[in-house]
């Protein structure tokens, strides 16, 4: 994704540092503009695009500072907002200003219309920086206080569930260990449990055979006697 600082939003900023004013940037424009190379740097010179290319403008849902020097911008379009497209993303002043714009691959944002369309939701970040972004556009709230990096905790679950047994077309490479010893017909034993149950079985059908031989051999003893 390309972004960058429009020529009139450069213009504006040193406006507003020049009078120590608050540059106040109020809302997220989202356009479709068709054949756009969103490869390419973003055009310094735009402006708003045509009415007929905006598919949706939103105010500014959150903003924090990542640094004395940047200040980022989040828009959070929930499950009830579509239907349309975009691929232009830019950030408007008060004063209607394109400050910051930024081109993105093809965005599809659908509403959810149980229960023929599963709707989505989307976060949009848009970052702008120059020297006193912070200061100029009156931001105290640092943005680490709502948003979350979610990657290790991502890279820890899938590490877990990739350490997991599959219940079916799985292979295990390591021991298998069992939390006790089964108290059901189908439970899974431990070895322990099997041996020890084949040792009190052998020794049991032992003594049986034994006493069952010794009380022959007395019966037998008595029947000569």
């Amino acid at each position: 994704m390309g972004a960058s600082i429009t020529l009139a939003g450069e213009s504006l900023i040193a406006q507003k540092q020049g009078l120590g004013t608050t540059l106040e940037i109020a809302r997220f424009v989202l356009a479709h503009i068709p054949g756009l190379d969103t490869t390419l740097p973003v055009d310094r010179s735009a402006g708003r695009p045509a009415a007929e290319q905006i598919v949706h403008i939103a105010d500014i849902t959150q903003r924090g500072y990542l640094a004395p020097n940047q200040v980022v911008y989040s828009l959070q379009l929930d499950s009830s907002i579509g239907d349309f497209d975009f691929n232009w993303i830019g950030l408007e002043t008060v004063e209607d200003v394109i400050v910051v714009l930024a081109y993105v691959p093809l965005q599809m944002k659908r509403r959810e219309i149980p229960p023929m369309q599963t709707g989505n939701n989307l976060t949009r970040n848009l970052v702008i920086q120059f020297d006193g972004a912070q200061a100029l556009t009156g931001t105290s709230v640092p943005a680490s206080t709502w948003q979350y990096d979610a990657s290790p905790r991502l890279i820890a679950l899938e590490a877990a569930v990739d350490e997991r047994v599959r219940l079916s077309g799985d292979t295990m490479t390591g021991p298998l260990v069992l939390a006790a010893a089964p108290t059901e017909a189908m439970h899974a034993a431990p070895r322990s449990f099997v041996e020890q149950h084949v040792e009190n079985y052998v020794a049991e059908s032992l003594t049986s055979a034994l006493d069952n031989h010794l009380a022959a051999l007395h019966a037998s003893a008595l029947s000569f006697s």
